[in-house]
């Protein structure tokens, strides 16, 4: 099936090009009705051209206007967008020409919302929406079906909080956060401690606090803190199905990918990204600009920016076999030769 996405109102690609502040070249007047990848494009579509890999589509592709790098402006000789980042700003262009729909205020009937909620007068509350006591809701914010917002929540302006999402008690939400269907905000964290032969729950006190343009995907759970909060900057990127665990710190403009487990206590820095499936152990600190490879297990602190990996890459099970019989003899072949060289230290 094509995947053309029409606008409800086309846009020059002069209007277009000025407002990302891109350099363009073909007809300032053409009219961009819609937007596709390169293979499904159509003569009115708006698409992107980010690799070699897509050499073919941008060949035979019927884009109306294509965003590609000045340097491979020679590959394409219709109306062009210029950019250093074409996936980028293809991204910017879908924020401008607003190509998701804007919903309707309204407040379903269904939603059951106490009466000292505050809520602002173009929000939208879906069908099915609970909203406890103390919870204010800023302007243009949309709850989606069947989420539950729990008491003292504040969810600033232009949040989009979708469906059966649970926030928890005095979670804050700063401006333009994304939150995907299924996400919990505000669970118990996983605290216990140890009493004779049975464990003893520790209270969970604290809260969460997530900053401004926050995305949380879907089924993702971000656990509140036990005395302090769990805090997410601004600017964090959330996959589906990520756990943050209790008094998590995580820096701002980090992403996390899908399938993350950050351990409880945990600090991380601003600008780092983490591949799928990476571990994080708990009361550790990561600075600033790292990178974690996918599947990668963090038992120590990480104090120097840079690319991190713990992967054993995929390999027939006759190799893996006898690599593991190598790793099993490491310490063994570590004493003798240690005993070797101290033997040589002596003798020389």
């Amino acid at each position: 099936m094509t995947r053309i996405i029409q606008l409800e109102s086309p846009i020059s690609l002069e209007k277009l090009a000025g407002q990302l502040q891109a350099e363009f070249r073909g007809d300032p007047e053409f009219k961009i009705q819609s937007v596709a990848n390169l293979e499904h494009a159509d003569s009115g579509s708006l698409s992107f051209f980010s690799g070699k890999r897509f050499l073919s589509d941008l060949q035979t592709t019927e884009a109306g206007v294509v965003i590609l790098s000045k340097e491979n402006s020679l590959l394409f000789p219709g109306n062009s967008i210029y950019s250093e980042n074409p996936y980028a700003t293809f991204s910017q262009a879908v924020g401008i020409m607003k190509v998701e729909e804007e919903p309707i205020p309204k407040r379903d009937q269904s939603a059951i919302i106490d009466d000292s909620a505050v809520i602002a007068d173009n929000a939208t509350i879906g069908a099915g929406v609970i909203i406890e006591a103390g919870v204010v809701i800023g302007e243009q914010v949309l709850i989606g079906n069947g989420s539950s917002i729990h008491r003292g929540v504040e969810i600033a302006r232009s949040c989009r909080i979708g469906a059966n999402v649970v926030i928890g008690r005095g979670v804050t939400l700063g401006e333009r956060c994304k939150i995907e269907p299924g996400a919990v905000l505000g669970a118990t964290g996983f605290g216990y401690t140890h009493l004779d032969e049975e464990w003893l729950p520790i209270p969970q006190l604290g809260s969460v606090i997530i900053g401004k343009n926050v995305d949380i995907g879907a089924n993702s759970t971000i656990d509140r803190g036990t005395l302090g909060d769990t805090v997410i900057e601004d600017g964090v990127k959330i996959d589906n199905q990520v756990h943050i665990g209790h008094n998590v710190h995580i820096g701002a403009h980090t992403i996390l990918a899908g399938c993350s487990a950050v351990a409880g206590s945990v600090k991380i820095g601003n600008r780092c990204r983490l591949g799928g499936r990476v571990g994080i152990l708990d009361n550790l600190e990561i600075t600033d600009d790292v990178h974690i490879a996918a599947t990668s297990v963090v038992t120590r602190s990480i104090a120097e920016p840079g690319m991190y990996s713990s992967v054993v890459p995929a390999q027939s099970v006759a190799k893996w076999r006898r690599n593991i019989g190598r790793i099993r003899n490491l310490d063994r072949w570590a004493v003798k030769i240690e005993k070797k060289l101290k033997q040589e230290h002596k003798e020389d």
